[in-house]
């Protein structure tokens, strides 16, 4: 259970609170972006 703790706890620094890996916070870079940035389609090449 302690392990499952754990791991929780990583995945929640690294999505919400802190810069865990690589100084990335995906909650802030989430809410810098506006609605028509975030489903603005890319091209693709094929």
């Amino acid at each position: 259970m302690e392990r499952n703790k754990e791991l929780a706890n990583r995945l929640n620094e690294v999505l919400l609170d802190g810069h865990w890996i690589a100084n990335t916070n995906y909650k802030s870079q989430v809410e810098s972006i506006t609605w028509k940035q975030a489903t603005h389609k890319i091209e693709t090449k094929t």
